[in-house]
């Protein structure tokens, strides 16, 4: 019996570069969600690939990702993460970079971050994300009058130095985790320079150097505090907190280091997140009254989660009045 030969699958389906295909502002939209070493290897798969990396608008440097170190052995051939920011930097063609994020290992030193820095704030920069491995010991002069920042993330090894002049007219939300600072009225003036701040999230962390945290801010809608860890000295410091924020309209507060807080009114208040403690070598009764009043500017909260932990049971009752 004739049997007719098989047609393979490839013949009967011919494969398709569909993806190449694409208009370039689509393939840079999909780059731009990439690692941008990732999207730099893109260039290798064909002529119409070749440059496209260099026209995303987001572009995301990781040092983690096995970029050679410097002085190593076998290094020649092989680009260090500085190297390659700083070449990815000059070949880009775009006039605008919308988001830079920066997680800067042992191979980066400070004029490079500043220099990447710089360049990010000559191109209109909207999101800016730092996390330093390495000390930071200052940023440049000219990111603190950025105009065009809205959302800001600082990380781990970086220390908030402010000059004389200081302002950011567009940041909305703002991200302080692990970070230092130079004194507590650095901290205090970076946040009054943000003047339409709508959302702040602070980790503290015990080598930030802030004793008094004190926080001015008339527009603030969300705001996020966790202060503790082991590794705080309360012994050594007497650690205060105060907020004023009377647009505020969530809060979560994790404090286990202030001795002594104050919060300004919360009439815009709808949900709260309150976690208290004190440290055990205060004035109990003394921190109590701080916590009393502070709930009693609680009452108009619809949402509302509370933990309280203080060692000594203090015959005061703490009442939180009930409204519809």
């Amino acid at each position: 019996m004739y049997k007719a030969p098989e047609t393979s699958r490839n013949q009967e389906f011919p494969l398709m570069d569909r993806i190449s295909n694409l208009p370039d502002s689509v393939l840079c939209h999909i780059l731009s969600f990439l690692p941008t070493k990732h999207a730099v290897a893109t260039s290798v798969l064909s002529t119409k690939w070749q440059f496209l990396w260099t026209n995303i608008l987001n572009l995301d440097f990781d040092s983690s990702l096995c970029f050679n170190p410097r002085n190593t052995e076998n290094s020649k051939n092989k680009m260090s993460f500085h190297e390659f920011v700083t070449r990815v930097l000059l070949l880009h063609n775009s006039r605008c970079i919308k988001t830079l994020l920066l997680k800067c290992g042992g191979s980066c030193e400070q004029r490079h971050v500043d220099a990447w820095i710089g360049t990010a704030i000559s191109r209109n920069v909207e999101v800016l994300e730092l996390c330093a491995l390495i000390g930071v010991d200052r940023l440049p002069h000219r990111f603190f009058t950025c105009k065009t920042l809205v959302d800001l993330k600082l990380e781990n090894y970086v220390t908030i130095r402010v000059p004389g002049n200081m302002c950011f007219p567009s940041l909305q939300k703002l991200q302080l985790i692990s970070v230092s600072y130079d004194n507590d009225e650095s901290f205090t003036e970076l946040i009054a320079a943000c003047l339409v701040l709508h959302e702040l999230i602070i980790r503290r962390s015990e080598h930030d150097y802030l004793v008094f945290c004190n926080l001015s801010s008339p527009v603030l809608k969300s705001l996020k505090l966790i202060f503790g860890s082991n590794a705080f000295k309360p012994y050594l410091y007497n650690y205060k907190l105060k907020v004023y924020a009377p647009a505020l309209e969530y809060l979560h507060l994790d404090d286990k280091v202030s001795m002594d807080f104050s919060i300004g009114e919360l009439t815009s208040l709808v949900e709260a997140d309150v976690h208290l403690y004190d440290n055990e070598l205060g004035n109990d009764n003394q921190y109590l009254n701080f916590v009393v009043k502070f709930i009693g500017k609680l009452s108009q909260v619809k949402f509302l989660s509370l933990s309280i932990n203080i060692t000594t049971v203090c015959c005061k009752s703490i009442h939180i009045p009930v409204t519809n």
